[in-house]
């Protein structure tokens, strides 16, 4: 391992930049979406109870007459219509957007051509990996409750050594899908890919994830300090900074993650 690849992936140049600002941008686009969303079925909601609560309203039902509850119907089948073709709908537009956003910046990391014929494969790519957070993540959560249980972890200890053992799964879901895009972009075959990136994380260890995993803990404290400290008062400017934080991470972690690849092929 050269500590050089890793003191050199700190300098700021424009794939930085750009990868960091795709990765905002899309977010914020997601996020919009989400929300705005959610505000229509919840005004949706509120129209069809009147904005009673959930006694009075079922109060009111039950002493209506009957084209009152037949009106209920008709509404309850237009909010569920609403619900799971808007929610449809609404899945297919941020599945396209996160694909496509991961598609640019791949493209650009790698030099590649830009090219709509392998779309679908990002969208197939991203659905395998949304399967594969879910299974992450119950693999942590498991962990974290078995671990929790036997070593009867409390107080400052047990915050700080859970907070690294959550930094530490994230980190190694993050390379491997990042490994996988990699791979992904110079083969566009799926399950080739997923098999190539495991492959190659062996390679990462122990000195490359260790130094990904030295300077997430580290970031995270400056965060959790600065938060302590400074922005204490105000939880969204502090949200806002952890974010803007975290993206800058990814985007120094994608860049990283190829200079270790390209420094093992040079080998």
């Amino acid at each position: 391992m050269n500590f050089k690849t890793y003191l050199h992936s700190f300098k700021l140049k424009k794939e930085w930049l750009y990868t960091f600002l795709v990765d905002i941008v899309s977010i914020s686009i997601i996020v919009a979406i989400l929300l705005s969303f959610g505000s229509m079925l919840n005004a949706k909601a509120v129209a069809l109870t009147g904005g009673q609560e959930v006694e009075t309203f079922k109060a009111t039902l039950l002493s209506g007459s009957a084209e009152v509850g037949q009106e209920f119907l008709s509404s309850v089948k237009v909010f569920a219509a609403t619900f799971f073709i808007g929610g449809f709908i609404v899945f297919l537009i941020l599945l396209f957007l996160h694909s496509f956003s991961t598609k640019l910046v791949w493209e650009l990391l790698t030099k590649k051509k830009p090219s709509w014929k392998p779309f679908w494969r990002w969208n197939a790519l991203t659905l395998l990996f949304s399967f594969l957070s879910f299974l992450w993540v119950l693999l942590f959560a498991g962990i974290m409750v078995v671990l929790t249980t036997l070593l009867a972890l409390q107080g400052t200890f047990s915050f700080w050594f859970l907070r690294t053992l959550a930094l530490l799964f994230l980190l190694l879901f993050m390379l491997l899908i990042f490994l996988t895009n990699y791979s992904f972009v110079h083969k566009y075959r799926v399950m080739e890919s997923l098999g190539e990136a495991f492959h190659q994380m062996k390679r990462f260890f122990p000195w490359p994830f260790l130094l990904m995993l030295a300077t997430s803990v580290v970031i995270s404290v400056i965060i959790y300090l600065i938060g302590t400290f400074f922005l204490n008062t105000n939880e969204t400017v502090y949200n806002i900074f952890s974010a803007v934080i975290f993206f800058l991470f990814l985007a120094w972690m994608r860049i990283y993650t190829l200079k270790v690849i390209h420094e093992v092929k040079n080998v």
